[in-house]
């Protein structure tokens, strides 16, 4: 275990600096979630003040978490096979479980500066009233959030490995969480027949526990606590999937030797 913490700390390490070295983080961090906001407040500009905070403010914010997360996470994986050095990598004795959880870590980290800045522009630029009745409901909702979304990016590293497309992919199911996640929207404007796929992402739940999080008394709240024992269930459920798919995927690519051709 110790061996592995210590690869998951030198994956958090090197992702950090990673983004940091690219020049288009402040891009990423300043024009991007500007964007996610905008849209948002086109999207709502006639909605009641309530509902125009929790779908703009909190929304938007959902929005860059994921698209940090998942694309972080894709972005990883191309350029380990740009410079080469996906070989090497996979050849550690540690699995690529621990590098690509360090990763999805940090971006989805990265995430949560997106929804802080969302947060500050729509309150400072766009005028938006945004009061937090559960501060601690919030905040646990938020990190229950960064959580279920690292872990769909540890799920689908599996996917990238097989893949040269995956920007292509990321970008298609990015879409697919803002759809079926109730991001922008909740999910009972959605026909019944899609709804079940909804039910079975953890970022539904915890985002539903984020809007009851603005309420007084939400650690109280009977929804709230269901909300966040789903998405605790959920992610453990993709968490032991990402598991089994990174051993089948790792074995099958040590076996067939074929990595750097696919």
């Amino acid at each position: 275990m110790k061996h592995h913490l210590q690869v998951f700390r030198a994956a958090v390490r090197m992702t950090i600096w990673d983004y940091l070295a690219q020049p288009m983080w402040p891009f990423w961090l300043t024009i991007t979630p500007f964007a996610f906001a905008l849209v948002a407040v086109f999207l709502y500009r006639d909605a009641p003040p309530k509902t125009f905070a929790l779908y703009v403010v909190l929304g938007s914010g959902a929005m860059g978490m994921w698209a940090s997360a998942l694309g972080g996470c894709s972005f990883s994986m191309m350029q380990e096979r740009r410079w080469g050095t996906i070989v090497y990598t996979f050849t550690t004795p540690a699995s690529q479980l621990w590098i690509a959880a360090g990763r999805s870590l940090v971006h989805a980290v990265i995430g949560l500066m997106t929804l802080a800045e969302i947060a500050l522009i729509s309150v400072l630029f766009l005028g938006i009233q945004l009061t937090i009745a559960s501060p601690v409901a919030f905040l646990l909702a938020v990190l229950l959030t960064i959580l279920a979304f690292a872990v769909i990016g540890l799920f689908l590293n599996s996917f990238f490995m097989l893949t040269r497309s995956a920007s292509d992919w990321q970008n298609a199911l990015s879409r697919f969480l803002y759809v079926f996640c109730g991001v922008m929207y909740p999910i009972s404007v959605l026909p019944d027949w899609l709804r079940p796929f909804s039910y079975v992402l953890a970022p539904t739940w915890s985002l539903k526990a984020i809007r009851l999080s603005v309420e007084p008394g939400a650690l109280g709240n009977s929804d709230y606590l269901m909300n966040i024992g789903l998405t605790l269930l959920l992610t453990m459920v993709y968490l032991l999937l990402a598991w089994y798919l990174q051993g089948v995927t790792e074995h099958k690519l040590r076996i067939s030797a074929e990595l750097e051709r696919i």
